[in-house]
C-alpha cells in the first residue's frame, strides 16, 4: 500500500501480483487452492481433470523441452506408452479431445464460482 496512491491502485496492484502468482502454479495446485481457500469441490478424480492436467504438462514440454518427453513429464502424468527423449505424439485429435476435457473442467469451476460468489450468468443478465 505504501507504493500506491489510492486504495483502488493498491487493489489493482495486489490483484495483478496474485493472478501472476497463481498463473505459475500447476493445475493440481490451482485446484487445491480453489478447494481449500474458497471452499470449492472441484473433482480431481475424473477424466476431465486428468486429461486437462496432462494437457498442461504437454504444453510445458512443448515450450521448455522441444516437445521431448522428460522424466519429470512422465512422473506427472499417468501414461506408460511414452519414453524419455521421444517427441510427444501431438495430433489434432489429441488437442481436440484434451481441450474438450479442459472446457468441461473450466465449466465445473465456473459453475462453482457462480454459485459461491452469487454471480450472474450471461443468460441471467438483463441488457
Amino acid at each position: 500500500m505504501l507504493d500506491a496512491d489510492s486504495l483502488d491502485e493498491f487493489i489493482h496492484s495486489f490483484t495483478a501480483r496474485r493472478v501472476d502468482q497463481l498463473g505459475r502454479k500447476s493445475l493440481s495446485e490451482l485446484i487445491v487452492y480453489l478447494n481449500e481457500r474458497h471452499g470449492f469441490s472441484v473433482n480431481t478424480e475424473n477424466e476431465a481433470f486428468s486429461q486437462s492436467k496432462e494437457l498442461f504438462q504437454v504444453r510445458h514440454i512443448i515450450v521448455h523441452n522441444g516437445r521431448r518427453v522428460s522424466h519429470s513429464f512422465l512422473n506427472r502424468i499417468d501414461r506408460d506408452d511414452l519414453e524419455v527423449g521421444q517427441e510427444f505424439p501431438l495430433s489434432m485429435e489429441y488437442v481436440t479431445s484434451r481441450t474438450t476435457c479442459l472446457a468441461t473442467l473450466a465449466k465445473e469451476i465456473d459453475d462453482q464460482a457462480i454459485d459461491k460468489f452469487d454471480l450472474t450468468t450471461e443468460e441471467e443478465r438483463e441488457w
